[in-house]
């Protein structure tokens, strides 16, 4: 059993969510920095889930967070990412749809990102397959969305009218994520013989 708190501004686990709600997702300014690391996180191997009409900030790590998520459709979101990223897809995540997302301004680092290292990941599991992402128009017309591919492959999609595509080569993320790995499972085995919780790995 773990204990750790979590550092989401909003936390979604639950399969079949629906949340149509024209709504703005902003953290409180004085806190989020330094206290909530994505605004919206799905996961906990959730499917199903159909989110629309929300406009979300971010001032840390990423606006949306999705780990080991499947088939869930995201619809008209308006994204602020000043942190980050806006959009960070992971955990073998499968068959989900961005449509009519729209970036404000781009992050720190990148717009979307896919496939990067998560605490369950293992040695020859699926890459983040089947996604897509398609573009609405917004005032800003020729802001660049950045995207950047680890464990992810070809099938995911990406329709938007100036885009940038890192890959990162397999010969560089996997020996990065075998070491994530084996830090992670030797961390554990530390915090369980201090009778500590360990960090979730399934």
């Amino acid at each position: 059993m773990s204990s750790f708190v979590d550092k989401d501004y909003r936390s979604i686990n639950t399969s079949g969510f629906q949340d149509f709600a024209v709504e703005v997702i902003d953290p409180p300014h004085l806190y989020s920095v330094h206290k909530f690391d994505n605004t919206l996180k799905l996961s906990s191997r959730i499917r199903d889930v159909l989110i629309a009409n929300k406009e979300i900030y971010n001032y840390r790590q990423g606006c949306v967070d999705a780990c080991r998520v499947s088939y869930s459709f995201l619809d008209r979101l308006t994204l602020h990412p000043f942190g980050d990223f806006g959009v960070k897809l992971k955990g073998s995540a499968v068959g989900n749809r961005f449509a009519d997302l729209a970036f404000i301004r781009q992050a720190k680092k990148y717009e979307i990102e896919l496939g990067q290292f998560d605490n369950y990941w293992y040695p020859g599991r699926a890459p983040t397959r089947m996604n897509s992402f398609r573009a609405r128009p917004t005032d800003e017309g020729d802001l660049q969305v950045r995207v950047i591919l680890w464990d992810a492959d070809e099938t995911n999609a990406f329709s938007f009218p100036n885009l940038k595509i890192t890959r990162v080569p397999k010969f560089v993320w996997f020996p990065y994520f075998l070491l994530r790995y084996a830090q992670l499972r030797a961390t554990n085995f530390i915090r369980k013989l201090a009778g500590k919780p360990v960090i979730p790995t399934k």
